[in-house]
């Protein structure tokens, strides 16, 4: 198991609240140059072993232990390891202790010493597996009441001053009911199931921990707004502003129709305010575009009907001296069969519908036929 140790020092100390934020299962990635590394460590064997993120107070080198994770893959790149991990449980009060205590056993082990706004190395350093997580995934509101404590602790060190914390909270229907996640086959990443051509709303927690009990005011209110690189996402209500140090954002979009399995990605940015955030999305949401059993079973029935539409053209002489029914009838039915599967029989029926309203003379024209009374 590994203890990511990441500075209170910006740019790498925002990084910790952005994976603060995400939902049990989504990806974030860490960057580190290679002398932050335990040399006992074989980078390119990480994938799959578990870790700890910790935030580490350079001011008074006391270090907060934020969340478990899963280390997914490494990419070495010249001097830079990517560290790719699974983020999973928040870092629980009551295992703190043991996560601190197996960090500075290691710490000791290897003479880095550990002092008052001195860098510390390594920062990406094995410990005992005494710190791993416990295996079940927290209920909805404990998470949110570990993510608020948390936030709460480090946010009011310097580094955050009027930083606005994030929490991706939940993605419901238009019915209030929430979406659950699935895990991709392999990965083991998580992402929100969705159905397609459907409403949803994603709540957002933000509270500016720092300096909170002495006043609720912000320096300068901003905008959130959400977004979506892929064209199966429809942005209904995009824009939040933030007035103040703690509010719910609530935002809205459509899925698309899909005739099959989709992936898409929520991004969540500010625009104002925010200067350390503006630019670059801060949160990432991944979500599957799943239609449901009804549309597989009408994609199954125009199939079927495409098949049995095209034998009907090519055997229609046949089944007409077979059978004693006129060859057009078979052909007649085998161009409705086709037409269904291309377009489905809902869509004929308006086509129809509307082809008879247009022939109608409409009735606010009056009757045009000639008058009984004289």
């Amino acid at each position: 198991m590994l203890a990511m140790i990441t500075n209170s020092v910006p740019p790498y100390a925002y990084d910790v609240p952005r994976a603060l934020g995400l939902p049990f299962g989504a990806v974030y990635r860490f960057r580190y140059h290679k002398k932050w590394i335990d040399q006992a460590c074989d980078v390119r064997a990480l994938g799959g072993e578990d870790a700890v993120i910790v935030l580490r107070d350079f001011e008074r080198a006391r270090f907060f232990p934020i969340r478990h994770a899963s280390i997914s893959r490494v990419m070495v790149l010249g001097e830079i390891r990517y560290i790719e991990f699974i983020v999973q449980n928040y870092g629980a009060p009551d295992h703190r202790e043991v996560i601190l205590r197996e960090i500075a056993d290691a710490l000791a082990v290897r003479n880095a010493a550990n002092s008052p706004k001195q860098e510390l190395c390594p920062l990406v350093v094995r410990i005992g597996a005494s710190a791993r997580a416990p295996q079940k995934r927290l209920a909805g509101e404990e998470e949110s009441n570990l993510w608020d404590k948390i936030a709460t602790e480090i946010g009011a060190l310097e580094v955050f001053r009027d930083y606005s914390f994030f929490r991706a909270l939940a993605i419901s229907d238009s019915r209030g009911k929430s979406v659950p996640t699935i895990a991709a086959e392999v990965s083991g990443k998580q992402a929100f199931r969705l159905r397609p051509s459907t409403l949803y709303f994603l709540d957002v927690l933000q509270k500016v921990p720092f300096e909170l009990e002495k006043t609720e005011r912000i320096t300068k209110p901003f905008v959130v707004q959400i977004s979506s690189p892929e064209p199966q996402i429809a942005i209904v209500r995009g824009v939040e502003k933030v007035v103040g140090k703690y509010d719910l954002l609530r935002f809205a979009f459509r899925t698309v129709s899909t005739e099959g399995k989709a992936h898409a990605e929520l991004q969540l940015e500010t625009k104002e305010g925010q200067s350390v955030d503006a630019g670059a999305p801060f949160l990432r949401l991944s979500v599957t575009i799943i239609p449901s059993w009804r549309r597989w079973l009408v994609r199954g029935a125009q199939i079927a009907a495409a098949v049995t539409g095209g034998v009907a053209m090519v055997y229609a002489t046949r089944w007409s001296e077979a059978w004693g029914v006129p060859a057009d009838w078979f052909r007649v039915a085998g161009v409705l069969l086709l037409a269904f599967a291309v377009q489905g029989w809902k869509e004929l029926l308006k086509r129809w519908v509307e082809k008879e309203v247009a022939s109608t003379p409409s009735v606010a024209q009056g009757d045009q036929s000639p008058s009984l009374h004289t």
